[in-house]
Parts: C-alpha cells; sequence; structure tokens
C-alpha cells in the first residue's frame, strides 16, 4: 500500500532521480513525499488502471515537486482544469511535458497557453485530450511564435 511505497521513498530521497507511479497508491505516496526527492528530475503518473486519479491528485503532487523536475508524464490521469492551473506552474521548471488522453479544457488550454511564453518547455504533448481545432491552431502558434519546434509539440 502507499504507507509501504513513502517508507522506501523516505529512506532514499536523494538518490530517487526517475520515478513511474503506475496507481493511485504511489500517487497518494509520492504527494506525500514528492518535495523530499532532491534529485527527481523526471515523474511519470501512468493510469494503467484506468481509474481517473482527477485534478486533486495532480494538484498534490504537482504543488509538491521539487526544483529538479525536468520530465513531467501525465498519461490518462484525468486531468482538468484544476490540475491544469497546477501544471502550468511548473512550466518554468520543465523542458517537457507529456500529458495525452486527459480532459484538457478550454479553460486548462487556455492556463497552457498563457503560461507557454515564460516556460522551458522544449517538448509538449496535449494530444488526445479532445482540443478544438481553434485550440490546437492556437498552441501551434504560440509555440512557433517563441522560436520553438513545431515537431516537438503534439496536440
Amino acid at each position: 500500500g502507499p504507507e509501504s511505497l513513502l517508507a522506501v521513498l523516505r529512506s532514499l530521497p536523494d538518490q530517487i532521480e526517475e520515478l513511474t507511479i503506475r496507481d493511485s497508491a504511489g500517487e497518494q505516496a509520492v504527494a506525500g513525499v514528492a518535495a523530499e526527492l532532491s534529485r527527481l528530475t523526471c515523474l511519470r503518473m501512468l493510469d494503467v488502471s484506468q481509474q481517473k486519479w482527477g485534478d486533486a491528485g495532480v494538484q498534490a503532487i504537482a504543488s509538491n515537486v521539487p526544483t529538479t523536475l525536468r520530465h513531467l508524464e501525465l498519461f490518462c490521469v484525468g486531468l482538468q482544469e484544476r490540475g491544469a492551473a497546477s501544471v502550468a506552474n511548473l512550466f518554468p521548471l520543465l523542458q517537457t511535458l507529456i500529458m495525452p488522453a486527459n480532459s484538457l479544457s478550454r479553460n486548462g488550454a487556455d492556463l497552457f497557453i498563457g503560461a507557454l511564453p515564460t516556460s522551458a518547455l522544449e517538448r509538449l504533448d496535449v494530444s488526445g485530450n479532445k482540443l478544438s481545432e481553434d485550440e490546437k491552431e492556437r498552441f501551434l502558434n504560440t509555440w512557433t511564435s517563441m522560436g520553438k519546434d513545431a515537431g516537438r509539440l503534439s496536440v
């Protein structure tokens, strides 16, 4: 359960550079210890069970990640507007954000597009989020206006 995983994570906080979470028990453990993982550069939250963690889980983790985080994957975790706001706050840290198959709303897309100009992102994947053609175009226009390679953006 989350308690045993939390104990393991707490025993090795300065040795963990990459972490993959595949269920809500892992999410709970990481939310409790994320800030202590001082060398964490890559975090993957993969909902292989198809049980949506939702905004609350994403918010709990995003609000506690260390400043060393550069790569974040949120695959099918049920991210919506509140979670999008938490993730957008990480844009200055992140070089890679991969978050396909979520529920990014128009407001969430607006938050992301608004945060892009101050981001460190070199790769962004928001495919499979049911974005409108207008939202996809806005992502692309903002991305390329920043001088970024359109091939490193997936909408």
